[in-house]
C-alpha cells in the first residue's frame, strides 16, 4: 500500500498537469494570448492582497482571461491543499460524523466561493478509495461570478472523460449531479430567489476553502452567520483558510467543533507560466464543525 506522502506527490503532479491542460484548452477555445493572461495574473495577485484589508471591487471573473490566470496561479495549489487536508483526516482518525456521512450512498456537497471548483476536485481525489459506499453525489458550486460556470463545465468534462488521477476515477465511478449557482455569500437578501437558501438547507457537507480570507474583515462574520444559520442540524462545515481571532466566536450557539488543526505551511510544486509563478505555498488551518 502506498504511503501518505507518495500518494500526495503522485496525485499533486497529476492535478497540476490537469489544470495546465485545462487552461491550454480554454486559451485555444477563446483565442486568448499569453500576454493577456500574464497581465491578468499581475492584477489579480495585487487585488487579493488588498482584499484582506479593505472593501474593493471583486476581480472580474466574467472575463475569461482572469479565469485562465487564476487556473495557473491558484487552482492547482488549492486542489492539492484540499487533497492533502482531506487525506490526512480520512487516513487518520476521522470524526465520527465524517465516517457516518461517507457511509451513506447519497451525499449532498456544497462548495462556497468555489470559482472553477478546484476544492471539489481535491475533495473527490481524496475520497477515491477511502469511501466505497457513495454511489451518488449531488454537487453545488457557488460563486458570485457567473463566468466561472464555463470553466467548471470544462473541468467536469475533462475529469469524467480523460483525467487519469484519482479525482477522475472517482468522477467516473460515482454518479455526480453538478449545479453551478451564482450567489453572494455576504448578501443573503436575494437567497430566496436564487435557490441558495434551499441549497444550504439540503446540503450534508459545506466547504469554505480560501474564501473568507478574500472577504474584508467587516463582512466576514456576516458571511459566516448567513451560511451557518441556514444549515440543517447535523450538516458539516469544513473550513480551510486563515481565520482571524473572533471569526467563529459568535457562532458557538450554532456550531460544535469536531476537528481542529492549527495553522501550518503547505508546499506545492512550483510551476512557472506566463512569466509568473504559481502559488507554491500557503498557510492554512483546518476546522470541522457540525451544525447543532
Amino acid at each position: 500500500m502506498e504511503n501518505f506522502n507518495t500518494i500526495i506527490n503522485k496525485e499533486s503532479k497529476k492535478l497540476f498537469e490537469f489544470y495546465e491542460e485545462l487552461l491550454n484548452h480554454l486559451m485555444g477555445r477563446h483565442s486568448i494570448h499569453e500576454a493577456q493572461v500574464a497581465n491578468a495574473i499581475e492584477h489579480m495577485a495585487l487585488k487579493y492582497r488588498k482584499m484582506k484589508y479593505i472593501t474593493t471591487r471583486p476581480i472580474d471573473y466574467d472575463n475569461i482571461c482572469n479565469c485562465v490566470g487564476y487556473l495557473h496561479k491558484y487552482a492547482g495549489s488549492h486542489s492539492c491543499l484540499v487533497l492533502e487536508v482531506m487525506l490526512k483526516i480520512l487516513k487518520g482518525s476521522p470524526p465520527e460524523e465524517i465516517t457516518q456521512l461517507l457511509s451513506k450512498p447519497n451525499v449532498d456537497v456544497t462548495f462556497l466561493g468555489s470559482g472553477p471548483g478546484n476544492d471539489f476536485v481535491g475533495f473527490i481525489g481524496a475520497l477515491y478509495g477511502e469511501s466505497k459506499s457513495i454511489t451518488n453525489m449531488n454537487v453545488t458550486i457557488v460563486d458570485e461570478m457567473s463566468g466561472w460556470e464555463t470553466v467548471f463545465l470544462a473541468t467536469m468534462d475533462k475529469l469524467q472523460n480523460n483525467f487519469i488521477g484519482n479525482a477522475g476515477k472517482f468522477s467516473r465511478d460515482v454518479s455526480i449531479s453538478s449545479t453551478f449557482l451564482r450567489s453572494d455569500i455576504t448578501d443573503s437578501s436575494l437567497w430566496h430567489e436564487n435557490e441558495m437558501e434551499n441549497t444550504l438547507k439540503e446540503t450534508d457537507l459545506v466547504f469554505l476553502v480560501k474564501i473568507l480570507s478574500t472577504i474584508s474583515c467587516i463582512n466576514r462574520q456576516t458571511a459566516l452567520k448567513n451560511i451557518v444559520s441556514h444549515l440543517k442540524t447535523g450538516a458539516i462545515l469544513i473550513y480551510i483558510d486563515n481565520s482571524s481571532p473572533g471569526d467563529f466566536s459568535m457562532l458557538d450557539s450554532y456550531l460544535k467543533c469536531i476537528y481542529d488543526s492549527s495553522r501550518r505551511q503547505y508546499h506545492f510544486q512550483p510551476r512557472k507560466k506566463f512569466n509568473h509563478n504559481n502559488a507554491s505555498r500557503c498557510q492554512a488551518e483546518v476546522k470541522l464543525f457540525v451544525k447543532i
